[in-house]
């Protein structure tokens, strides 16, 4: 009976140990599979690449809630791709959710600083600390992003997808730790596109150089041509054989085109005259892939392309 006891005994304190090994990495430790990796940009022109947001053993759910127009919405920060601040309206965002649309929120909610995991280059340990609201120019979820964009007259950065300041309309070049890329040509051609929204954010008062760039509100009644590029991705998977490209504009009307026979890695340039001014969503399918963005039609004539991810 000692033995069967001891042996007992010993099996027991066997399973706790293995019990205790399980879940000890769990309590004193933390994985970075866990939350969500990603990129912070700050106003210097310096980035981070952060883990996930949080101290080494929690990750910290972060949200920011606004008004999208007359409307109250809310976002996780894992709902979204990119989230955009400005030192000059500090109480409004520019945010793009996963499906690449973009959205100017106003009146928004939110924390004024960040704390978020990262590897020390130096300990090659991961460790924490926090950023400051202020000091963050945006934050880019789940990829490594290289280069940023700045406007060379106020120093502001901005995410490598941009192609003129949302604030201002100046055009923005290529940069480095703050400083425009020496020899660096300037972003691509494109059309100004502000994020629709029904109560535009106020925007700072451009300087003279960029005057000629901003985009004035649209008059009613007025009329624009709309000269709409959209380039198709290098692969696409079709359903039941169809080839189109579809297109369709919405904003205060709705018009639809369709390219039969449509090949792949091609531009297609369709032409909408005579269409009312204002905002419109720019929703293009291409088997079973979907590009979505947002222009601003305004004036006698603007371009616009709208390229496959």
């Amino acid at each position: 009976m000692q033995i069967r006891g001891l042996n007992m005994r010993l099996y027991v304190g066997f399973a706790l140990f293995l019990i205790a090994a399980s879940v000890g990495p769990a309590i004193n430790g933390f994985s970075a599979e866990a939350g969500f990796s990603g990129t912070i940009h700050f106003t210097n022109g310096k980035s981070v690449f952060f883990d996930h947001l949080g101290t080494t053993s929690e990750v910290i759910a972060y949200n920011v809630s606004g008004l999208f127009g007359q409307q109250k919405v809310s976002y996780s920060f894992a709902e979204l791709g990119l989230i955009l601040f400005s030192d000059k309206e500090p109480s409004t965002i520019i945010v793009v959710n996963k499906q690449g649309e973009r959205f100017t929120l106003t009146d928004c909610e939110m924390k004024d600083g960040f704390l978020y995991a990262y590897n020390d280059t130096a300990t090659r340990k991961l460790d924490w600390t926090r950023a400051e609201r202020k000091d963050i120019s945006h934050i880019v979820i789940g990829q490594r992003s290289g280069k940023i964009k700045m406007n060379a007259t106020t120093q502001e950065c901005f995410p490598a997808m941009f192609v003129f300041d949302p604030f201002t309309g100046e055009r923005l070049v290529w940069a480095e730790q703050g400083q425009p890329v020496p020899g660096e040509p300037l972003a691509e051609p494109a059309t100004y596109a502000p994020a629709a929204s029904s109560s535009a954010p106020a925007a700072p008062a451009p300087s003279p150089a960029a005057a000629d760039q901003v985009t004035a509100p649209a008059a009613a009644g007025a009329t624009s041509n709309l000269r709409l590029t959209v380039v198709t991705p290098s692969t696409a998977i079709f359903i039941l054989g169809k080839v189109e490209l579809n297109v369709s504009i919405q904003g205060p009307a709705l018009f639809k085109e369709t390219v039969k026979d449509a090949d792949v890695e091609t531009e297609y340039t369709l032409s909408f005259a005579g269409i009312p001014s204002g905002d419109y969503r720019v929703v293009a399918k291409y088997g079973t892939s979907t590009a979505v963005g947002i222009v601003r039609v305004v004036g006698a004539n603007v371009e616009y392309e709208l390229p496959f991810d």
